[in-house]
């Protein structure tokens, strides 16, 4: 949708011609001659900024900037006038015009003033949109998507029980941040998260890790340590890559949850466990119980919910916004801002498979972020794709899905290497351009 702009100028040629170049320029523009007319004009239309001359019949220019940043403190005006001073300037600039510019309008200039502006305006609304999006509930799982949408609705329900959870999905899809948003609108909300990550703990110390031990209980044991079973009180116990779970240390995790009893190593005393379980995985369970490497009794025993996790490259309307959040951590992080991505780049990116999913797109940005010299990050860094390890064994062994899974890498590497260059990478690909882009939105799901 095409930004809104008014042009306040009593000189009717001069404001018509701005109105028409403006227009040509993709913008929608409105004429307004007086202050009056100016002012009603702004209480019935949203403008995105204003062109304001500085001598108008019923008012001065400056004395309206004034009023109208009372009213409206964020709307961008330009100030323009056929007999500037410097202290005129300065004093629309202290007021907030965001530029002053000096009839004869050069059109080159406007064009750049303009277009600095937008790029500031997008800047704004996307910082909003993220403080909007990640403020307010103590843990956000972002996104926009249908999907997503539906995940999150079930994932609140089920928050208010106290069955176990397990969460599958690929590596880098927010499995934790998922279980932390349910832990979050649980009734236990008040009570610890605590995470065990089951791919770290070795076979030997896993009863230790999990239900503590006692002074002397083996070698090394020189106090009473609580295991996370304990830690955990009533709160959320998160199983991370259950997955990676040795099938002896599988059947000593049943016993705890099935029956709520433990005792540390060395210890004689039962003890309670009152925590809710949440498991993660990024493998496919169903198939480890069919190979032996997974108990089946501990599966149907943690997937009292199951919520699958969709990939990135299934819900790629949220990789904009993934590329925002991103952008804005580097604003903070690096005390710089980065110009949005064009519309371009973001066909690519939400073309591209992501086999690291959101993980890997965060990371992409930052990349490209940091190793930029300004804030408009050069194309070649945004294309420069980082070679996916698994490319050649995710595509399966049906011979049409590995064709399609080559053919997607193959045009997306060389509109890389032509840093998105689309009639480039057309000519290198000996199709034409128009071809290119149906591909491009048959990638993107769109026909």
């Amino acid at each position: 949708m095409a930004l809104q702009v008014l042009v306040v100028d009593d000189d009717r040629q001069l404001a018509q011609t701005l109105t028409q170049q403006l227009s040509a320029l993709g913008f929608e523009a409105d004429a307004a001659y007086t202050g009056a007319g100016a002012l009603r004009m702004l209480e019935t239309t949203e403008y995105a900024l204003v062109l304001l001359d500085l001598a108008l019949p019923d008012t001065v220019g400056v004395e309206l900037l004034r009023e109208w940043k009372q009213r409206h403190p964020h709307l961008p005006v330009i100030m323009i006038s056929g007999s500037a001073t410097i202290p005129l300037a300065v004093e629309a600039m202290k007021l907030g015009a965001v530029d002053f510019l000096v009839k004869p309008i050069d059109m080159d200039l406007l064009q750049a003033v303009l277009q600095r502006t937008v790029t500031a305006l997008r800047l704004q609304a996307e910082n909003v949109r993220l403080r909007t999006l990640t403020q307010g509930d103590p843990v956000k799982f972002l996104g926009e998507s249908p999907v997503v949408k539906s995940l999150l609705a079930e994932a609140a329900k089920i928050a208010t029980s106290d069955k176990p959870v397990l969460l599958e999905g690929e590596t880098g899809t927010g499995k934790q941040v998922l279980a932390r948003f349910i832990h979050a609108r649980s009734p236990q909300v008040a009570e610890p998260f605590v995470t065990v990550n089951c791919a770290a703990i070795t076979e030997t110390l896993f009863e230790s890790e999990l239900f503590g031990h006692e002074k002397g209980a083996f070698t090394g044991a020189s106090s009473r340590k609580p295991g996370k079973l304990e830690l955990v009180g009533k709160g959320s116990l998160f199983l991370d890559e259950i997955g990676e779970l040795p099938v002896n240390c599988q059947a000593k995790l049943l016993l705890a949850v099935e029956d709520r009893v433990y005792e540390r190593v060395g210890g004689l005393r039962p003890l309670t466990f009152e925590g809710r379980v949440i498991a993660a995985t990024n493998r496919r369970l169903d198939a480890e119980m069919q190979r032996g490497s997974f108990r089946r009794d501990l599966f149907f025993r943690l997937a009292g919910f199951r919520l699958r996790l969709p990939p990135l490259r299934e819900r790629a309307e949220d990789i904009p916004l993934y590329v925002s959040l991103a952008l804005e951590r580097c604003r903070r992080k690096y005390g710089r801002d980065f110009e949005p991505a064009d519309e371009e780049i973001l066909v690519a990116l939400r073309s591209y498979g992501w086999p690291g999913n959101v993980r890997e797109c965060l990371q992409h940005v930052e990349r490209a972020a940091l190793l930029s010299d300004g804030a408009r990050i050069p194309r070649s860094l945004w294309f420069a794709f980082p070679p996916s390890p698994a490319a050649e064994t995710d595509r399966g062994e049906d011979l049409r899905s590995a064709v399609d899974s080559f053919r997607k890498e193959h045009i997306l590497g060389v509109l890389a290497r032509c840093a998105g260059n689309q009639t480039e990478a057309a000519k290198r690909l000996g199709i034409e351009r128009t071809h290119l882009n149906r591909i491009l939105a048959e990638f993107e799901g769109r026909k």
